[in-house]
C-alpha cells in the first residue's frame, strides 16, 4: 500500500503542478515566469522527497517485528536485512521519478535534449532517494514510532 500510495500521491502532485505552471512558466523572458519555474523545481524537490520521507517510516516500522524474529533466529545479518530494504525501494522510487519528471518536464516547457532532461531526472530520483533512504534510517534509529 505504500508504493501504491506514493505513486498515486506522486502523479498528483504532478499534475497539480502542472495546473498551476502550465501557463505562467511558458513566459521565460521575464523575472516572473523565471521564479515561476524555479519556484516549480524547489517545490517538487522538496514536496515530494519529504512526502516519502514520512510514508516510508511506517512501513519500516512494521517490518521491524520481522527483523528482530528473524535476527534472533539466525537468518541474517543486519547489514542483509537493510540492502533487502533498500533495493525493495529503489524500482518504486525509480518509477515515481519518472512519473513525476515526464509530466514535470513537458508542463514546465524545458528544452527536450536528451542531456537536460536525463540530468533533471537524476535530479529528482536523487533527491527520492536521499529521503526515503533517511526515513528508513530514521526509523532504524528509533526505538519506536512516534
Amino acid at each position: 500500500t505504500h508504493h501504491v500510495c506514493a505513486i498515486s500521491l506522486c502523479t498528483e502532485h504532478g499534475d497539480l503542478a502542472a495546473g498551476t505552471t502550465e501557463k505562467t512558466c511558458s513566459r521565460r523572458n521575464s523575472i516572473v515566469g523565471l521564479m515561476d519555474i524555479m519556484g516549480a523545481i524547489f517545490s517538487g524537490v522538496l514536496f515530494l522527497p519529504m512526502t516519502n520521507l514520512m510514508m516510508v517510516m511506517p512501513q519500516v516500522m512494521a517490518e521491524r517485528a520481522v527483523f528482530y524474529r528473524e535476527k534472533a533466529s539466525g537468518m541474517y545479518r543486519p547489514a542483509v536485512f537493510a540492502a533487502a530494504q533498500g533495493l525493495a525501494e529503489m524500482p518504486f522510487v525509480f518509477l515515481e521519478s519518472i512519473l513525476y519528471v515526464v509530466i514535470m518536464y513537458c508542463t514546465i516547457h524545458f528544452e527536450f535534449t536528451s542531456e537536460k532532461a536525463l540530468w533533471f531526472w537524476l535530479y529528482i530520483w536523487f533527491a527520492l532517494m536521499i529521503c526515503t533512504f533517511m526515513g528508513m534510517g530514521f526509523m532504524s534509529m528509533t526505538p519506536n514510532m512516534p
